[in-house]
């Protein structure tokens, strides 16, 4: 497949755009049950990997505390307690490994499902999810727009460096003016970044063939188009996601102190208040609403995953839609 740029000549259609997941050849039946298994993937990793957090998130919490208290007066935090921050870190960097693993390989899943059911109408057997080939490919699509972001991100970040302290070196008050422009100017590119490649997946599954770079030609002429259903997606699945979290801790904790406690920013040390609630999983009652909570969290990660994946399916549809060779035919 020729991947190149194409003036858009099919209208853009904000609806379609935005629901995309639920637009397929299976329709709204088919939405449900790819949610469903992929909420299922999801809440294995979050079962997995919460009971090895646990024992030190009271920890990592009250490190962050003393050291938010210490921001927030107007002083510093000491060696001891950026030390005690850091060593947390280092016990729960296996977990967290695990955690990004396993969130890297469901979220592939239930991405690559929608996209080859959107634009290929393929769609396996039974159970919508599965880890093969397909699923590979769109890990390495993301992997390999994640790693192109951050080198992005750091070369802008040692080109505004040097241009700045360069301009600092021959009058000081110009070198400031163009690092702040320079910051500036990386802040747009860092939101413009994710809008042009974030359909290199879709485009994967269409091509059948790992893209990244050759995204951008699918999102040339579409930018803001584009820019404002991934916006409105993006935000709505973030405040869904957040008021589904907030009541999932209500519902674990049975205590409004457990969500400021967690935040690390209340007045007093919150790790007595999170030590408490985890303490009360030895209990099979609130080890059921352990469950139940961390279930409602999965299930509103993944409508936001997939809800986000459907408008990059549709961006690639798009495209694919004004390819001029039918009319060659």
């Amino acid at each position: 497949m020729k991947i190149e740029p194409r003036k858009p000549t099919t209208p853009f259609d904000f609806g379609q755009a935005a629901g995309a997941w639920f637009n397929t050849s299976g329709g709204k039946d088919y939405a449900l049950r790819l949610w469903v298994w992929h909420s299922a993937a999801t809440l294995i990793v979050l079962m997995i990997c919460f009971p090895l957090f646990l024992p030190h998130y009271g920890e990592l919490v009250e490190a962050s505390w003393l050291i938010n208290q210490q921001t927030l007066s107007g002083g510093e935090p000491s060696e001891a307690e950026s030390l005690a921050l850091f060593s947390v870190f280092a016990k729960m960097a296996l977990p967290t490994l695990l955690f990004f693993v396993g969130f890297m390989i469901t979220t592939s899943m239930g991405e690559s499902a929608l996209y080859r059911k959107y634009l290929l109408g393929a769609e396996p057997a039974r159970i919508p999810i599965r880890l093969d080939k397909h699923t590979g490919r769109n890990m390495l699509a993301q992997i390999g727009f994640y790693l192109l972001y951050i080198l992005v991100y750091f070369l802008g970040i040692l080109a505004v460096a040097i241009i700045g302290g360069f301009f600092g070196l021959v009058f000081p008050p110009l070198g400031a003016i163009v690092a702040i422009l320079g910051f500036l100017f990386l802040l747009l590119l860092m939101i413009a970044y994710p809008i042009r490649f974030a359909p290199a997946a879709a485009l994967t599954a269409l091509d059948e063939k790992t893209h990244v770079l050759a995204t951008k030609n699918v999102t040339k002429h579409r930018f803001w188009s584009l820019f404002g259903v991934y916006l409105v997606v993006y935000i709505g699945g973030y405040i869904g996601y957040y008021i589904v979290s907030l009541i999932a801790m209500l519902l674990v904790s049975g205590n409004p102190d457990f969500l400021t406690a967690a935040s690390g920013f209340g007045g007093e040390n919150p790790r007595p208040i999170i030590e408490a609630t985890f303490a009360r999983f030895s209990n099979p009652l609130f080890m059921i609403l352990g469950i139940a909570g961390m279930t409602m969290m999965a299930a509103a990660l993944s409508a936001w995953i997939l809800w986000i994946a459907g408008v990059s399916a549709y961006a690639v549809r798009w495209w694919h839609s004004d390819d001029p060779a039918p009319a060659f035919d």
